[in-house]
């Protein structure tokens, strides 16, 4: 089965993997939820709360991983 990674700080997509069905750990940052197709200058992002990726453009993803980076410094 293929299972879809993201970063549990900020939903950003980081890779797939495959797992056999019977040994499926379901831990955080893995979805069995597929990705949209998504085009140049676009990143897939999953929404924890709702369960569902959302794509936004990479200058978007670039800016609120910035602030989050400034929030931990403080």
């Amino acid at each position: 089965m293929k299972l879809y990674q993201y970063n549990t700080e900020s939903g950003v997509y980081t890779g797939e993997l495959f797992e056999d069905s019977g040994s499926i750990q379901y831990d955080e940052g893995v979805t069995t939820i597929t990705p949209p197709l998504y085009g140049p200058g676009q990143v897939p992002v999953f929404n924890i709360t709702s369960g569902k990726w959302d794509i936004l453009p990479v200058g978007t993803v670039r800016q609120l991983l910035h602030l989050k980076s400034e929030r931990q410094k403080q």
